[in-house]
């Protein structure tokens, strides 16, 4: 009995060692960036025909999943960064409601998989353009607080424009003390910009009483 078992146990230890390696053979192979290229490719010019299938508020949901299949599927493809910008553009301007939360979240995701790309800051100024033409001023002042610090750190502001969605943000919040310390300091250092001229309208409004 002893012998049959010594017998059968490496005959069952090498059966399941070929199915494993069977199984193995089996599991899909990862793409290379040529072939993502391609197919990413492929399915760009597949949306290219959903856009002409019917009115626009209609095949959204159809566009929503071509680009998701692009951006999780082929993400070494140059076409899948821009699927980012592309789809977030839907989300926050042309569904109705906005799909603020799905249009963070592929926000979030953008920064983390593609830190250098060349869509990084078109797609942050998309969203902070979303927050400020929606009032959505709690997100539109954690969007520029980093901005902020860095100012308050190395005390240098290269461009108004961080610092004027900061204090439209705290106006619109209510903060109106630290709104107008934002809005005299963009008439002092950039007196020619637009930024400027709101600021202006906005210290009006502060010395009126608020909004």
């Amino acid at each position: 009995m002893k012998k049959i078992l010594l017998y059968i146990i490496p005959v069952f230890l090498f059966a399941c060692a070929v199915t494993l390696k069977k199984e193995e053979r089996l599991l899909p192979q990862p793409l290379s960036r040529e072939e993502q290229e391609k197919r990413a490719l492929e399915a760009f010019n597949a949306i290219l025909e959903i856009t002409e299938k019917g009115p626009r508020h209609e095949i959204l949901p159809e566009l929503e999943k071509a680009y998701l299949e692009i951006i999780n599927n082929y993400p070494e493809a140059p076409l899948a960064q821009e699927s980012y910008l592309r789809l977030i553009l839907i989300y926050t301007r042309e569904f109705v409601p906005p799909k603020t939360e799905d249009a963070e979240k592929l926000s979030r995701d953008f920064q983390m998989r593609y830190p250098d790309s060349p869509f990084k800051q078109e797609i942050e100024n998309t969203m902070v353009r979303f927050y400020y033409n929606h009032k959505l001023w709690d997100r539109l002042l954690t969007s520029q607080i980093p901005y902020i610090k860095e100012y308050i750190k190395t005390g240098e502001l290269k461009t108004p424009v961080h610092l004027f969605y900061y204090s439209e943000a705290k106006f619109g919040l209510g903060d109106l003390k630290e709104a107008e310390k934002g809005f005299r300091t963009i008439i002092t250092l950039f007196p020619q910009s637009v930024e400027a001229v709101v600021s202006k309208k906005r210290l009006e409004e502060i010395s009126k009483g608020g909004q």
